[in-house]
């Protein structure tokens, strides 16, 4: 049996893709990270390590070790991320509070009020 193309292919293409929007969040922490204060700087680039790590390891594994290698990244950014985040920052549910997320229903205009009437 030879090459067929028309044969089903599998997931290599959804993890190819997989693979380029992750270089691509990296590749966007890293150019963030370059016009950032230290610190900022410092957990962009971990940040970015971290999604590298993956993405370099899945190019040769398994389906299965790249769903593996991608769950223990996202417990890994959360970890992450919930040590970056000062104290008393705002949970995520109130969020929207923040301005980050949906945005809340703008308060109605206030009722126009009628010229007043000339003196005369």
């Amino acid at each position: 049996m030879g090459f067929d193309p028309m044969a089903d292919q599998g997931p290599k293409y959804e993890k190819r893709r997989m693979m380029d929007r992750a270089k691509a969040i990296a590749a966007g922490a890293q150019a963030v990270a370059a016009g950032s204060p230290d610190q900022l700087k410092g957990q962009l680039q971990q940040f970015a390590a971290a999604i590298t790590t993956v993405v370099e390891t899945a190019a040769d594994a398994t389906d299965t070790a790249v769903a593996d290698a991608v769950d223990k990244l996202a417990d890994d950014i959360d970890q992450m991320v919930s040590v970056w985040a000062p104290a008393g920052a705002a949970a995520p549910e109130d969020a929207a509070d923040e301005g980050f997320g949906p945005p809340a229903e703008a308060p109605a205009p206030p009722a126009e009020t009628p010229p007043a009437a000339a003196a005369g």
